[in-house]
């Protein structure tokens, strides 16, 4: 009973990260669209998580519209994917995911999630195949733009968010997510490249 449950399970997580396409693609396509996948549903998986996040009552029905976006962004991404737009599903990953972080850390006052634009800087750089370096580099540039305006705004002008300034101290909750998600996700991420590499080479 337990066997055929986790055999099941596999086979789901199997068709999500969309194998039985990868396996008729080349196998300079192969790894980038696993890595592709695998990142649009580790972004969607935890995106989903974050609605969890404590916020004032007069900041839910934003959260809620983010999340919202952020889903949709990375869902959109994994049927482009699917029809087998490996590049235009990037692109629509790397952008929307840089979108997505921004309308979080000016919308919502005391939120460190500048600490995921490096992650942005990453993703390009690991799913994005050599051959399109213009492509890879201008993906790449977007998220370091936006953290040097982020700490700008915020850090040399004193800039405010939508919800009001930010305050002088912060709790745990408003700390701890930004800071080991965005760790997490990067450890993640080189985990899933270091292993695609390895299987391509074995």
């Amino acid at each position: 009973m337990g066997r055929n449950i986790m055999q099941k399970a596999g086979a789901i997580i199997g068709w999500l990260q969309g194998k039985h396409i990868s396996a008729a693609l080349p196998e300079k396509d192969r790894r980038s669209f696993q890595l592709t996948a695998n990142a649009a549903l580790l972004l969607w998986i935890f995106t989903a998580v974050m609605i969890g996040v404590p916020v004032p009552p007069e900041q839910v029905e934003y959260l809620y519209l983010i999340t919202l976006h952020g889903l949709t962004a990375f869902t959109i991404t994994w049927l482009v994917l699917r029809m087998r737009r490996i590049l235009t599903a990037q692109i629509i990953l790397c952008f929307f995911f840089v979108l997505h972080c921004s309308l979080v850390a000016y919308g919502f006052r005391g939120q460190h999630v500048h600490y995921f634009y490096p992650v942005g800087m990453l993703l390009p750089l690991l799913l994005v195949s050599r051959n399109r370096p213009r492509i890879r580099f201008i993906l790449a540039v977007i998220p370091f733009l936006a953290l040097i305006a982020h700490q700008i705004y915020f850090k040399i002008l004193g800039g405010e968010s939508l919800f009001g300034p930010r305050p002088t101290q912060f709790r745990p909750d408003e700390v701890l997510p930004d800071i080991i998600g965005s760790q997490l996700i990067l450890l993640l991420l080189a985990y899933l490249f270091i292993r695609g590499r390895d299987s391509a080479e074995a």
